[in-house]
């Protein structure tokens, strides 16, 4: 298993600090994945900033050494204050910019995938009009992929929160690189659709061991975290009310991406050491 963090959502003022703190406990967990974030919030942000992708600073080639002693290298591209279906040219221009060159960015730093969000502010209302947009959108950036020679993941969050949307613009793609990021606390949250009422991600599936066991094909990667139900809460996997059983499915399948803890870390790094024991029990007993 491919057991890994990603190290952003720590507080602390850089994520090369992030790495190395993360360095000491995978080396004695035997912890073989790290996932690093391109997302840049303001200040008391949770996540440890890197300069930005299209940046130059001696910053990447630590992180590339850094990233060189992992088996299973990803990076996190940008969510916030990017739109790639706004109806303004130059919110799109920039957007295209800012996935590109992070796309490019990952590739050079060794990471073996990148996740997207489908992040847009136009309203679901718009959802038959705005999925066959996101195949288009994901089909040109699974392109700039194939160039930096890594796979796309297209996380279940923001458009694609409903997991049968994220896999069927995944399959209308129909490239092999372009897979899913499963994140297991969206996973979780029932949200409101239409005219439809209180609907969770997994619906039309009916549960999540049926949606893996249909969809695994899909997989490359886990965000594995907890909540309480309402909220993306990003607690450790056993302080919420998650029931993760489901991912026995996957280890059954025999799933062979990344399993991520993406929890909110603090400056409780033995958390990474919970979770993994949490997550070792749920999928190996």
């Amino acid at each position: 298993m491919y057991i890994g963090v990603s190290v952003s959502p720590s507080f602390l003022s850089t994520q090369v600090e992030a790495i190395d703190c993360y360095l000491e406990y995978a080396g004695r967990l035997g912890l073989t994945s790290i996932e690093i974030d391109f997302s840049i919030q303001g200040t008391g942000s949770p996540y440890a900033p890197l300069p930005h992708a299209w940046e130059e600073s001696p910053v990447w080639d630590v992180v590339r050494r850094r990233l060189a002693g992992f088996e299973l290298p990803g990076a996190h591209l940008l969510y916030v204050g990017v739109d790639a279906l706004s109806d303004d040219p130059e919110k799109v221009k920039g957007t295209l910019f800012t996935y590109e060159r992070s796309i490019a960015r990952a590739g050079e730093l060794g990471c073996r995938y990148a996740v997207i969000h489908a992040v847009t502010e136009r309203p679901v209302s718009e959802r038959a009009t705005c999925l066959p947009l996101w195949v288009d959108h994901l089909g040109e950036m699974t392109e700039c992929a194939c160039r930096a020679g890594l796979t796309l993941c297209l996380e279940n969050a923001g458009f694609a929160f409903f997991l049968a949307d994220a896999a069927w613009i995944i399959r209308q793609v129909a490239s092999p690189s372009l897979r899913m990021t499963l994140d297991t606390g969206h996973a979780m949250i029932t949200r409101h659709r239409l005219v439809d009422g209180p609907i969770c991600a997994h619906e039309p599936y009916g549960s999540m061991d049926a949606f893996i066991r249909r969809e695994h094909d899909l997989l490359l990667t886990l965000h594995i975290h907890d909540n309480l139900g309402l909220a993306d809460d990003h607690l450790v996997i056993g302080e919420g009310m998650g029931d993760l059983r489901y991912l026995r499915v996957l280890r059954e399948l025999g799933f062979s991406g990344a399993w991520t803890f993406e929890h909110s870390i603090h400056a409780d790094w033995d958390s990474v050491e919970v979770a993994a024991g949490r997550l070792r029990d749920v999928v190996e007993r």
